[in-house]
């Protein structure tokens, strides 16, 4: 659903390219972002753990959220656009830093789907319900 292996396999790649550390870092917030929505099909999807339905009911839209996430807030983007140059600078190639960047912005992908799926709206106009309170309210 999130690319897992995809981003690992890219962060492994820029061996002896990259600080170590940043390297660390990066696995960590993917293992991260793994660990929650682990604890989150367990909580909301107990009855129906199977991997392959999941993946079919949750990876397109999941895929949507980073680009929906446009919608989550000047704070937001703001914080996404910094980190994003800090792992430029340190040669972590765009597309992935992109990516890395925006892994904390998935924490709520699977929360967004379901109510974008139940309400039958677009991913984008669920986002935008979603992250602009938080915005207001900061």
């Amino acid at each position: 659903m999130f690319a897992a292996r995809y981003i690992w396999t890219q962060i492994e790649a820029l061996d002896n390219r990259i600080p170590a550390a940043l390297q660390y870092a990066s696995m960590s917030k993917t293992t991260r972002l793994l660990r929650h929505m682990t604890y989150w099909l367990l909580e909301n999807r107990r009855e129906d753990l199977d991997i392959e339905r999941g993946v079919l009911r949750y990876a397109k839209k999941v895929g949507a959220v980073p680009r929906a996430g446009g919608r989550s807030g000047a704070t937001e983007q703001a914080r996404l656009r910094v980190m994003r140059s800090q792992l430029i600078e340190q040669h972590v190639p765009e597309d992935l830093a992109s990516r890395i960047a925006s892994l904390e912005l998935l924490h709520c992908a699977l929360d967004l789907v379901e109510v974008a799926m139940a309400a039958r709206l677009d991913i984008g106009y669920a986002a935008r319900g979603y992250f602009r309170p938080g915005e207001r309210i900061g």
